[in-house]
């Protein structure tokens, strides 16, 4: 995906992206005019990019995003095509106590749900979630913005890393988690953003 030939201005920073039935969906850094969309698109909106024109796929402000700590810097959609995201930093939404970025949020019917909490039995307390993707079997990918140490793995931003869930939920987390990729090996830095098809 070339952002600039499609009609993204220089300064848009992807910090979070997901492919779902080839489309692609992208939430950015920072709030900026995307070509398209009424107004200006915020850090905790989701667009869509489909048929080469961009949509507003899901407005964050709506659903109780609104501070500056809730910009959403990952996307991800689970085994039944329910959208998840990740926070920069805390959350507080509807229907859920408060949260953290190593926290993966369920939305589905206009309703929120702690789908994968990190900071609980899951161990990512100390680490900050921003990327994921869901394998139609229900495994975990994920990448964190700095090092980690969980479940017997260690690593940093330039790795992906799965968890197996053994359950999932507020409280209820519980992973065997294990090595998948490792981007320094081809010569390229950390990342913020994945997808994995």
């Amino acid at each position: 995906f070339d952002g600039t030939a499609a009609g993204l201005p220089a300064t848009a920073n992807v910090d979070a992206l997901a492919l779902k039935d080839g489309d692609l969906y992208l939430s950015f850094l920072a709030p900026l005019n995307v070509p398209g969309i009424a107004g200006t698109t915020d850090d905790s909106d989701i667009v869509k990019y489909s048929g080469g024109a961009f949509s507003l796929f899901f407005d964050g402000s709506a659903y109780g995003l609104t501070t500056d700590a809730e910009d959403v810097d990952a996307i991800a959609f689970d085994e039944t095509g329910a959208l998840l995201v990740s926070t920069v930093g805390s959350y507080s939404v509807t229907g859920l106590p408060s949260g953290a970025d190593e926290d993966l949020l369920r939305f589905n019917a206009g309703a929120w749900q702690l789908r994968f909490d990190g900071s609980h039995n899951a161990g990512l307390g100390a680490e900050d979630v921003t990327g994921a993707s869901v394998s139609p079997g229900g495994l975990i990918y994920l990448s964190v913005i700095d090092s980690f140490s969980v479940g017997g793995i260690k690593g940093n931003g330039t790795d992906i890393f799965t968890c197996t869930p053994s359950s999932l939920g507020d409280h209820n987390t519980t992973c065997a988690y294990s090595k998948f990729w490792n981007a320094s090996s081809l010569g390229l830095p950390a990342f913020d953003a994945i997808d994995i098809q």
